[in-house]
């Protein structure tokens, strides 16, 4: 069985389980189910690469568990899959998992830093939809986590394109494209969007390079502006899509 036969026979099992769980939690499945089987799909291929060249992946770290925590542990059931930030008892992963419990603005305090030894480092970290949601300075939180990944692994970042043309035209008509923060802590909404320069810088002063930086539209569209802008942005450059994944690797 293929990559992409594993990732939609699981996919097909999530959408199921996702109708029994609350409203938000299906709606979150309804607008991101295509951004998990991409993160899934380019994760397998990532650990695919990483073992044609000699690296074992055995442990993969994800901030912030969700869907894709399940999805890829259930394609991928053979790497150890655990768990960082604020934990969500409806996306917990089979087997042996560990969760790390950290707020991640914490990373602004290096003496609050969690510490974990080498051996118990990770090949993968995903960070996925998260740096939004944070005050803390990316570079601060890109430093943190890098201090869990091992010399060779990768941080895989995905997150809004605060320069998307859905943005853009929301300005041009004086809407404010950003929802308000919540008074939910553990979920307050979108601090800061990143463009795709910001990105690169951010990462840079973290002590990574950019091994691949992709520009995609992976977010499902509701209402018929935001159709409109996805069609059309098809026609301009890739800056104008709606996701951003980054693919960091440490500076040697």
């Amino acid at each position: 069985m293929s990559l992409d036969d594993d990732i939609n026979r699981v996919a097909a099992e999530l959408e199921h389980y996702a109708k029994k769980l609350d409203h938000e939690a299906t709606k979150y499945w309804e607008l991101h189910n295509e951004r998990f089987k991409y993160i899934t799909r380019l994760t397998g291929e990532l650990i695919e690469k990483m073992t044609l060249s000699g690296c074992s992946v055995e442990r993969i770290l994800d901030v912030g568990n969700s869907f894709q925590t399940l999805m890829i542990n259930r394609v991928r059931p053979d790497i150890q899959m655990d768990t960082m930030g604020f934990w969500d008892e409806r996306y917990s992963p089979d087997g042996t998992t560990k969760h790390h419990n950290f707020d991640l603005n914490d990373a602004y305090y290096p003496e609050r830093w969690l510490v974990t030894e080498e051996q118990n480092k990770y090949d993968i970290i995903l960070f996925l939809e998260v740096i939004e949601h944070l005050y803390t300075a990316p570079e601060q939180v890109l430093s943190f986590l890098g201090s869990f990944l091992k010399p060779h692994g990768f941080i895989v970042i995905q997150t809004p394109n605060a320069a998307a043309l859905i943005s853009r035209a929301r300005l041009l008509f004086g809407r404010n494209p950003y929802d308000p923060i919540r008074t939910n802590r553990t979920n307050p909404g979108h601090f800061r969007e990143y463009t795709k320069l910001e990105m690169a810088n951010h990462a840079h002063q973290s002590g990574f390079i950019v091994h691949d930086l992709i520009m995609m539209d992976y977010f499902q569209q509701t209402t018929m502006a935001e159709k409109f802008c996805l069609t059309f942005a098809k026609l301009l450059p890739a800056t104008f899509r709606t996701g951003m994944t980054v693919i960091l690797r440490k500076m040697a």
